[in-house]
């Protein structure tokens, strides 16, 4: 079964928001498939007029959510014990969740 982006023949992100839960995610994507197609042209010329494809800056660490929920609420001394040194471990860890 073909996937979306191979089915639609999608080759650039031209948009993208950010949750800080799964169920708000999902509600955003079922109020958006609602819309428009002239109301969702309209969020990405607003949010990115030239329509550059943003794949590439996309800082994947400064939008761990959940990751930076877990780093707040951690007691100081537990944080750096296993506080992961480098940004691939970042993205490689699991923080109990």
């Amino acid at each position: 079964m073909k996937g979306f982006t191979q089915k639609y023949g999608v080759k650039m992100l031209v948009w993208c928001e950010h949750h800080h839960t799964m169920e708000n995610a999902i509600k955003r994507e079922e109020q958006l498939k609602k819309w428009q197609r002239a109301w969702k042209i309209d969020l990405i010329e607003n949010f990115n007029p030239q329509w550059r494809d943003l794949h590439d800056e996309i800082d994947v660490v400064s939008t761990l959510v959940e990751w930076k929920e877990w780093f707040y609420f951690q007691p100081y001394s537990s944080i750096w014990s296993s506080f992961p040194r480098t940004r691939e471990s970042i993205l490689e860890a699991d923080f109990g969740s």
